[in-house]
C-alpha cells in the first residue's frame, strides 16, 4: 500500500468507526469566544468537580462529549495510547491534515490533539488523565509535542464541547454551603423573634 493510504487508515483509526451514542453536534452560530477560550486544564476541571471517563469500544474522536446534571459532570474522551512511535504518528498526521486543509478538507484528527494540548498544560494534568485511564503509556515531551496544535482552529465538534463546559460548569459547592448556612441562620433568627415576641409581650403587660 502507498504511504498516503497508511496515513489515511491511521487517521480513520483515531476518528473511530462510530460516533458517541446519543451525541449530536447542533449547528450553532459561531461565537467569537470559541476561537479564544479553550478548554480549562484537566486539573482545573477536576478541581471544579468534572470527572473524566474514557470512551469504550469503537468510539473515537467524534465520540468526545460532555454531560452534566445537578450532581455529576463528566467529560468523555477517547483513550490516548502513547509509546515511542507517538511522536512520529502525531507529526505525520499533522502534515497530512495540513495538506488536506489546503484542499478544502476539514481536519478530523488535529482538533482531537488540540483538545489534549489544552487539557495537558502541566505534568499534573498528564498524571491525572493517566490515573483516569484516558492516557495509556508514557512519553517524555508529550505536552511539548501537542503544543504544536495550539494555534489550530477547533472543529465544530470541539467548539460545541467548549460551549457546553462554559455554559454548564459544576456548581460551586462551597458557595452553596455558605448560602445555605446564611439561610438557616436567617430562618433561626426569624423563628426566635416569632416565639419570643409573645413572651416579651406578656412580661410587658401587653395582653391586659
Amino acid at each position: 500500500p502507498k504511504s498516503i493510504d497508511l496515513i489515511h487508515s491511521l487517521q480513520t483509526t483515531f476518528i473511530g468507526r462510530k460516533s458517541g451514542l446519543h451525541v449530536t453536534v447542533p449547528i450553532m452560530d459561531t461565537d467569537a469566544s470559541d476561537a479564544i477560550e479553550g478548554i480549562p486544564s484537566a486539573t482545573d476541571l477536576f478541581n471544579l468537580g468534572v470527572k473524566f471517563e474514557k470512551l469504550e469500544g469503537e468510539l473515537g474522536i467524534r465520540g468526545i462529549h460532555y454531560t452534566y446534571s445537578a450532581f455529576n459532570h463528566v467529560l468523555y474522551l477517547p483513550v490516548f495510547k502513547v509509546d515511542r512511535y507517538t511522536e512520529l504518528i502525531v507529526k505525520c498526521l499533522y502534515k497530512y491534515e495540513i495538506v488536506q486543509a489546503s484542499r478544502g478538507i476539514v481536519p478530523d484528527v488535529s482538533p482531537y490533539f488540540k483538545v489534549f494540548s489544552e487539557l495537558l498544560r502541566t505534568p499534573k494534568d498528564v498524571e491525572l488523565l493517566t490515573s483516569q485511564g484516558v492516557i495509556q503509556g508514557q512519553l517524555e515531551g508529550l505536552r511539548r509535542l501537542l503544543s504544536s496544535y495550539d494555534g489550530m482552529e477547533p472543529s465544530e465538534h470541539v467548539r460545541h464541547v467548549r460551549r457546553e463546559i462554559r455554559k454548564h460548569p459544576p456548581p460551586d459547592w462551597q458557595m452553596c454551603i455558605k448560602f445555605l448556612l446564611k439561610l438557616i441562620a436567617l430562618i433561626a433568627a426569624i423563628l426566635t423573634l416569632i416565639f419570643c415576641f409573645p413572651a416579651s409581650s406578656s412580661l410587658l403587660g401587653c395582653n391586659k
